[in-house]
Order: structure tokens, then sequence, then C-alpha cells
């Protein structure tokens, strides 16, 4: 037979572990896992000047609200380059704004998908915030949505190994 609980006992206990639990949380800071790094200008400048030296005119896109989108073109060839962080809940939104240039491709440390791989940008998020709280300071990959037209063959323009401090 099971012994009877207060009802008041049991929300004081359920209340002194919420309240911990937060301010566990809150003692831990924000995860140190690269995504809340470096300042969205910085990347787009880095996709800017990762092209420009590879012969592109590139520029901020006027018509992207968030100013997250380089396009870029040399001779035939045109593109649209953007930080994928947080792309599970934009992909439909990036995959609409490229579809004059061509189909959306995401590229994570070194291999293409046709969707965002999310379970391994997780996995590795997990993983650079874990050894950033115990001191070891690397590098995570940067999730990059590039669509290209027909006239750019099958480069990849160095875009689909960017990586970000953790």
């Amino acid at each position: 037979m099971l012994p009877r609980v207060s009802d008041r006992l049991l929300l004081a206990c359920f209340l002194a572990l919420a309240v911990s639990s937060v301010a566990l949380k809150a003692a831990a800071g924000p995860a140190r896992d690269g995504f809340n790094g470096p300042q969205l200008a910085q990347i787009v400048t880095r996709f800017q000047s990762t092209l420009q030296a590879q012969g592109f005119v590139a520029q901020i896109d006027p018509t992207d609200s968030s100013s997250s989108s380089i396009i870029a073109s040399r001779g035939p060839c045109r593109l649209v380059v953007r930080d994928a962080r947080g792309a599970e809940s934009l992909e439909r939104l990036f995959a609409r704004d490229a579809h004059k240039i061509g189909p959306m491709r995401f590229f994570y440390d070194g291999r293409a998908y046709h969707s965002v791989p999310s379970v391994l940008i997780r996995l590795e998020r997990i993983k650079a915030d874990l050894l950033a709280r115990l001191g070891v300071n690397r590098s995570a990959p940067l999730p990059v949505a590039l669509a290209k037209s027909s006239g750019c063959g099958s480069s990849d323009f160095g875009l689909d190994r960017l990586r970000i401090s953790t």
C-alpha cells in the first residue's frame, strides 16, 4: 500500500525542482555551439569575399528582408547563397526565394544535401556545446544554402566546408 502524500508537499517539490532547473540553465548560459557566436553580418561578409575572390560580382540581396542572402554572378553563372543556421524552419522560404536561379542545396561539413540535414546539425551542436563547456574550443561546420544556375557547372565555390568558431 502506497503512503498518502500531501498535495501541497508534492506541489512544493515540483516547484522547487522547476526553479532549480531554470537556475541551472541560467547559470550554464547560452549554448556554446557556434550558432550564437558569429553575427550574421560577419558570415554574409565571408560569403561575399569568398565569391569575390573567385571573380564573382557579389552583393547582398536587396529583396531579402533579413539581409542574409548574397546574389552573385560571373559570366553565365548566377547563384544565391545564405547562412542556413536555423534553416529547418525556413527551408521552403529559401527554396521559394531561389527558384528563379536553380534548386536549393544545403552544404554541411563538406557534403551536399537536398534538404536541411537537421539531425546532423543538432548532433554537431550538442557535441560542440559539450566540448566548449569542457574548455575545448574548436570550429564547427556552418550550414550553407546555395542555389546556382546551370551555367555554374558542378563547383561548390568553396562554400561547402565553411566553419565557425565555437
